[in-house]
């Protein structure tokens, strides 16, 4: 998955958009699930995904592409 770009909802939370590579697109949140986890935070720049392995939970954490003009 890609973080390509974050947007601010009508509550002020800021959602995910991401996509995979196949291009399909997502939007999450906070709370969303993903496969063993959930969202745990969206910052302007960066998703942190809360993944659950053995047990033990530990973050994965994407960032904001930033294309070169």
């Amino acid at each position: 998955l890609s973080l390509v770009g974050i947007v601010r909802a009508g509550g002020g939370e800021n959602l995910g958009i991401l996509q995979d590579r196949n291009s399909w697109g997502y939007i999450l949140g906070v709370g969303d699930s993903v496969v063993d986890g959930k969202v745990g935070e969206v910052t302007d720049s960066t998703i942190r995904f809360d993944i659950e392995e053995f047990g033990v939970i530990r973050p994965a954490n994407l960032e904001l592409i930033k294309e070169n003009n």
